[in-house]
């Protein structure tokens, strides 16, 4: 395990003067050199700071997954995981808002700056260290990283107030078919009945027995949480947006537009069975539409195929209708109460197993797809040639990298999965053709 260490000892210092209160945050110092970051910390906690130290990059991703940092102070030079790297994993999770990076770099070493500033981080200073100039940067970006704060809070208070009151679902709209179903609810067609110009919609309806008013009450701010950040997302063909939504008791409502087609369960359900190149061509498709989201900065958490409608108009793509709303509440509820752990354990392979621990990463939109499509290889006959047999394979062993049961054995980001995907279906299709061909007429 990469060694953390502690933070240094507190020493006396005067009232901080900052205009944020620097005792309520925690800054992370990542260097390897020990002196360098044992100096750094104790002049940081002189100001009032809260410091959290690590002498190399895998020991800075343990601590930011496991402590609410605020700003991070890293090296660029260091044996291993480099500084470099190091952002790279922390761009796959935080946005530059919610997580600002300032690299320290030493003073000639301008095309590591370059880099990693188009990798996201957000500032950089040189070494050896100007404490003032260090100072004014960190708290420039904690306030920037408070009004991004703010704005948040607003758009979820806005949301809030702009929220349909709580009405009966006769009264809005008319069940017309249900498409899905799932453990905690259903996807329908609904007929509007205030609307006579769009008469129809896609309804998707959830209930959680939630058995007492706290834990509703827990289960009403993350769903209000979860629609204000659907409205952020920009809009995307592939991405079916969000038009409102109801609550009724325990029963909440996320309102779509209407989109004839057929989900993609169904679709599936119809092949007599799935080839490998079938597969790849699905998992694309599924992988494309959610690394969208990712460049959002959005995790989805599971991307079944109950999630994706094939539009019945020739030659469209698929499109998501499910934002996975329920996985991420459900995940979230399991930090705090034993039995939402306990659901989501019973789900058994069909959901990431961080999941049940109150976890999710963009790692963790690459299992449910992986899984799903090694269980169906599995079922299928890799045929007599030795060549396709072998293809079929190395398409398991692709799927089987996507669902590893640890996250940080799976692809490192979905683009990288989605690459794999891509480059294997090309090679399957010279294959398949050239088999064909050799074949006598």
């Amino acid at each position: 395990m990469p060694r953390v260490v502690s933070p240094p000892a507190p020493l006396p210092s005067p009232p901080p003067t900052h205009t944020l209160a620097p005792t309520t945050l925690k800054l992370l110092v990542v260097d390897d050199v020990e002196a360098n970051r044992d100096m750094l910390g104790r002049r940081l906690q002189r100001k009032g700071y809260d410091v959290a130290l690590a002498d190399s990059g895998e020991a800075a991703l343990e601590l930011i997954a496991t402590t609410d940092i605020a700003l991070v102070l890293l090296d660029i030079m260091m044996p291993g995981m480099g500084g470099i790297e190091t952002l790279k994993r922390i761009r796959q999770t935080y946005s530059q808002e919610q997580l600002p990076v300032i690299m320290a770099t030493a003073k000639d070493a301008s095309e590591d700056v370059v880099e990693a500033l188009e990798l996201g981080a957000n500032d950089y200073i040189t070494k050896p260290i100007d404490l003032p100039v260090a100072l004014a940067r960190i708290q420039s970006h904690l306030k920037t990283r408070e009004a991004s704060a703010m704005a948040r809070q607003q758009l979820l208070a806005s949301t809030i107030a702009a929220a349909p009151k709580p009405s009966f679902w006769d009264k809005h709209f008319r069940l017309v078919e249900v498409i899905s179903q799932h453990a905690f609810g259903q996807i329908a067609i609904a007929q509007d009945l205030q609307d006579p110009e769009k008469p129809q919609r896609i309804i998707h309806t959830y209930r959680l027995d939630t058995n007492s008013p706290e834990i509703l009450n827990a289960v009403e701010a993350l769903f209000l949480t979860e629609m204000a950040t659907l409205k952020q997302l920009p809009p995307h063909p592939q991405c079916l947006p969000v038009l409102s939504f109801l609550q009724d008791g325990e029963v909440f409502h996320v309102v779509h537009d209407y989109l004839k087609g057929t989900v993609l369960s169904k679709e599936l359900e119809a092949q007599a069975s799935i080839n490998p190149r079938m597969a790849c061509k699905f998992a694309d498709e599924l992988l494309t539409i959610v690394e969208v989201l990712h460049q959002a900065d959005f995790v989805h958490t599971h991307p079944h195929p109950d999630c994706f409608l094939q539009p019945s108009e020739k030659g469209k793509k698929l499109v998501l209708i499910d934002y996975g709303v329920i996985p991420r509440i459900l995940s979230k509820l399991s930090l705090q109460y034993p039995q939402y752990k306990q659901l989501l354990l019973e789900q058994g392979d069909s959901v990431a197993p961080e999941m049940s621990f109150g976890t999710f990463k963009p790692e963790t939109d690459q299992y449910v797809i992986g899984k799903l499509f090694m269980q169906a290889l599995q079922q299928s006959d890799p045929g007599a040639n030795p060549q396709l047999a072998e293809l079929h394979e190395a398409t398991l062993q692709i799927f089987a990298k996507m669902c590893q049961f640890n996250i940080q054995e799976r692809y490192p980001t979905l683009y990288d999965a989605n690459r794999a995907v891509r480059n294997h279906w090309h090679q399957l299709w010279k294959v398949e053709l050239s088999h064909k061909l050799e074949q006598p007429r």
